[in-house]
């Protein structure tokens, strides 16, 4: 095949691809109700589906996506004017772990470690907070944790969300992100996350001590 005929070829894949690229449509946003724990108010939010789980401002996990449509259609439905919103399956945000213990797990093909051994170190050295690595021998005393693992994108659940969590990270994933998401996990949302530079604000320090004061 000449030159002139594999550079037509690879031109028009190359066209194929851009137009898929454009047709590909940004994720739809969908609308639900969360229970925040720590008040026991309802909250409205808007959200969309990664891959069956449902994203809240790009890296909060809020729990399966199919839970949150099961929920929303009881919510919207017309038996269902209740102002209480009892009983309906609406998933809970910014629940508390119990004295303030977190166990986790790190998975080992998670790419540099010590990033997330130096942030837990941080938040626990600056909160009441304590982590526990979850080991084999003390895993039945631990049934709720947190399994920090690799990802394309940094997430994480506010809160303690029950069984075994996932805390993701990037390989590239600075200082600043894991400190972010551990603040998640710790229940903490955007507006009380606040780092810079590698270091947690006094903020975010002050948010944890009144979230947990309430337990």
């Amino acid at each position: 095949m000449s030159n002139k005929k594999l550079l037509s070829l690879s031109l028009a894949a190359l066209g194929l691809v851009l137009s898929t690229a454009a047709l590909a449509s940004p994720p739809a946003i969908q609308e639900g109700h969360l229970r925040d724990a720590t008040s026991g108010r309802v909250l409205e939010v808007r959200y969309t589906d990664d891959r069956g789980l449902a994203i809240l401002e790009d890296d909060i996990v809020l729990g399966p996506t199919r839970l949150m449509e099961k929920a929303e259609e009881r919510v919207r439905a017309p038996t269902n004017r209740s102002s209480r919103l009892e009983g309906m399956g609406i998933l809970s945000i910014r629940q508390p772990w119990p004295e303030g213990v977190i166990p986790y797990t790190v998975s080992p093909d998670l790419p540099h470690p010590e990033r997330v051994t130096a942030a837990l170190q941080q938040w626990q050295q600056q909160t009441g907070i304590r982590f526990v690595q979850r080991t084999h021998d003390n895993a039945s005393r631990y049934p709720h944790y947190v399994a920090i693992t690799r990802g394309e994108h940094s997430q994480s659940y506010v809160g303690r969300a029950g069984g075994e969590q996932p805390l993701t990270l990037t390989d590239t994933s600075g200082t600043d992100d894991v400190l972010h998401a551990i603040g998640h996990t710790i229940g903490l949302g955007h507006e009380q996350v606040r780092v810079s530079d590698g270091h947690l604000d006094g903020g975010s320090i002050e948010a944890v001590a009144l979230l947990y004061a309430r337990k």
